[in-house]
């Protein structure tokens, strides 16, 4: 789990590890404060399929 705070740059920080994550193949999930291009939300759902 990653959480980002501050005044500047939460969602870009937040936008480039979730990328990253996703690039990667590593499941996770991500609410982001903008709409990330590569996902077209600001959620992802990153489920392991069995």
């Amino acid at each position: 789990m990653y959480c980002c705070a501050g005044t500047h740059g939460k969602t870009t920080t937040s936008a480039i590890i979730s990328h990253l994550f996703h690039s990667s193949g590593i499941h996770f999930k991500a609410f982001i404060g903008g709409i990330m291009k590569c996902f077209d939300s600001n959620l992802s759902i990153q489920e392991m399929i069995t």
